[in-house]
């Protein structure tokens, strides 16, 4: 929904999957990008990951064109072990918190 309403506003925007550190299970994770004054910016309208905590899988127009998995005919998942680490020791999540000016930094 996000990603269309970028695009109804005439902000190009596009589908992100990623890896979420820190997400409790630790799983894969949809957000969005934005281009905005020549950037684009990471987005994650559930607010269940820390921004800088995403590892880039994909992006594309939407989750068709970026799935993490996509399995045709009778297939059965066994297993999947995936793992992310910080490089550095001073790791500092941080997330959007809005507040009533603004969008701030947490």
């Amino acid at each position: 929904m996000a990603i269309a309403l970028c695009r109804a506003l005439s902000i190009p925007a596009r589908y992100f999957t990623g890896y979420a550190y820190q997400l409790q299970p630790q799983d894969f994770h949809a957000c969005l990008e934005a281009y905005i004054d020549g950037h684009w910016i990471i987005f994650d309208p559930t607010n269940l990951a820390p921004l800088n905590g995403l590892v880039k899988i994909a992006n594309g127009r939407d989750a068709a064109d970026a799935a993490v998995a996509s399995i045709f005919g009778n297939a059965q998942g066994t297993g999947i072990a995936v793992d992310c680490q910080v490089v550095e020791d001073s790791f500092l999540p941080f997330k959007y918190k809005g507040g009533q000016k603004g969008v701030t930094f947490k």
